[in-house]
């Protein structure tokens, strides 16, 4: 016996079909009729709450449309050239970093202050990424409540020996900021070049434990602008769930990298991210 499935119209077209010929189990027309007309009501009641609860079902345009961005604070500027000398000569790390770097301190100071990523930006709630000026600016780290910073320098080390040439950038590593937390530093020393690659499952790893503890982080490299850039962008994919292009995007959004810039990860460390599974960080 062959079923097939029709809306109450179908049903009323043929069930109520006056016209129909007795069939071999009845001579009477109209029970047959009757009968028809019954599996019409009976197909009627079944239909409308399918139909209804299809129409509730069914994803309406708003649903559809991406959903709305994570509503983050806004970002912080940076300080300005005088701000950024007063930093760097109350720092004797970062005087030997100019001085390493061959600059003088006017110059450094000018240099950083039109950095583009001398600010810090909210790239999570309680993640940030800025620039070697605002990882050496005590009182705002205290401010925001920093607990964690990521250091991803090129050209300095976390613990020099003495008498070394090595300069720590880990500029408050155990002290106690104005906000209450004693600041901890987790750093990965390595060139843009990718010669040694970015340790991204270690260092996501260690952001997310921070969270997870309550604490806010600050990733930050010299520029904040390509390591920085990259490790924001792999928490961003592990925290969101997102692929690496959408994540791409959305740090640039977050950070205020304008259209074309390059202000971005340099091509090594952008396929560096492409190749790296989130979910190694467990």
């Amino acid at each position: 016996m062959q079923l097939s499935l029709k809306t109450p119209l179908q049903m009323c077209q043929l069930g109520l079909d006056f016209n129909s010929q007795p069939n071999r189990f009845s001579d009477n027309r109209y029970l047959e009729i009757a009968a028809k007309a019954s599996a019409f009501v009976l197909s009627f009641i079944c239909y409308l709450p399918a139909l209804l609860l299809a129409s509730l079902s069914r994803p309406s345009h708003s649903t559809l449309r991406t959903p709305n961005p994570i509503e983050l604070p806004a970002e912080i500027p940076g300080p300005c050239k005088c701000v950024i000398y007063s930093l760097i000569t109350d720092n004797l790390d970062l005087v030997r970093l100019v001085e390493q770097r061959g600059f003088d301190i006017n110059t450094a100071a000018l240099a950083l202050e039109e950095n583009i990523g001398n600010k810090i930006s909210f790239i999570s709630q309680d993640v940030m990424v800025g620039s070697e000026i605002q990882a050496a600016d005590r009182e705002l780290l205290g401010r925001l409540n920093i607990s964690l910073v990521v250091n991803v320098p090129g050209d300095c080390r976390k613990h020099p020996a003495v008498g070394s040439d090595h300069i720590s950038c880990n500029f408050f590593e155990g002290q106690q900021l104005s906000g209450g937390n004693t600041i901890r530093y987790i750093e990965a020393n390595v060139a843009d070049d990718g010669s040694t690659p970015l340790p991204l499952t270690e260092l996501v790893r260690a952001i997310e434990q921070e969270v997870q503890r309550g604490g806010r982080v600050l990733i930050h490299c010299k520029e904040g602008k390509s390591r920085t850039g990259a490790v924001g962008i792999a928490w961003i994919m592990f925290n969101e769930r997102k692929g690496f292009e959408e994540a791409f995007r959305l740090y640039k959004q977050r950070r205020g990298v304008p259209d074309g810039s390059r202000f971005i990860p340099t091509d090594i460390l952008l396929d560096q991210l492409r190749a790296w599974n989130p979910r190694d960080v467990g």
